[in-house]
């Protein structure tokens, strides 16, 4: 995984995602949806590769590095295949590469954030129905 792969068609990100290993049903309480991924890149590689594709400049790619986050959405009855990236906050990143988590886990992250058991619950909540996450 690399900064050229932010910069790729979304077929192409599709296609990889979908090739990716894929978690199993049945294990901890929460774990990274199939088609979701967590990938570090230079620093303003996703700003960079969207400028790309808009025909624009593409601006200087920094020394530090982000979190961006993946994720291949495949083709419904009525729906066209989808591949959504944004860059992370440094707790989201956090969060979603220490899965699979359980209960106790996510405790723990709360605890690291001074987030309530409600707002972690929240948070996991909004993740599920984003399919960035699985129960």
């Amino acid at each position: 995984e690399g900064p050229v792969r932010a910069a790729l068609p979304p077929d192409t990100r599709l296609a990889v995602a979908r090739r990716a290993p894929r978690t199993v049903a049945g294990g901890p309480a929460l774990r990274l949806a199939p088609g979701a991924r967590v990938v570090t890149l230079p620093e303003g590689t996703l700003a960079a590769a969207q400028a790309l594709q808009q025909d624009e400049h593409p601006g200087s790619v920094g020394p530090g590095t982000e979190e961006v986050l993946v994720v291949a959405r495949p083709a419904g009855p009525h729906q066209e295949p989808d591949v959504h990236v944004e860059v992370l906050p440094d707790a989201i990143a956090e969060l979603l590469r220490s899965l699979p988590l359980d209960a106790a886990g996510l405790a723990a992250f709360g605890v690291r954030h001074d987030a309530t058991p409600d707002e972690v619950a929240g948070l996991v909540d909004g993740l599920v129905a984003d399919g960035v996450v699985a129960r």
